[in-house]
């Protein structure tokens, strides 16, 4: 397991959650499995809980858990 933080850049002000951390992540994570976290709870922005629809800021922090890949 590996713990994830991402500080959104300022190009990515007022994009949707997943979609920002999609294009970060690369072939890293899905976007799916993206939205999947966000709905657990399981990915935090500033420490608290949001929909998968929520428009970041610059600056915000996002912090997950990346599961170790399946071998």
């Amino acid at each position: 397991m590996e713990e994830m933080e991402l500080v959104i850049p300022e190009e990515y002000e007022d994009c949707r959650l997943d979609k920002c951390v999609s294009e970060l992540m690369g072939e890293k994570l899905s976007r799916s499995a993206i939205q999947k976290l966000i709905k657990n709870g399981e990915m935090l922005v500033n420490q608290k809980s949001v929909k998968t629809s929520f428009q970041v800021k610059a600056e915000d922090v996002v912090t997950f858990t990346l599961a170790d890949p399946v071998e």
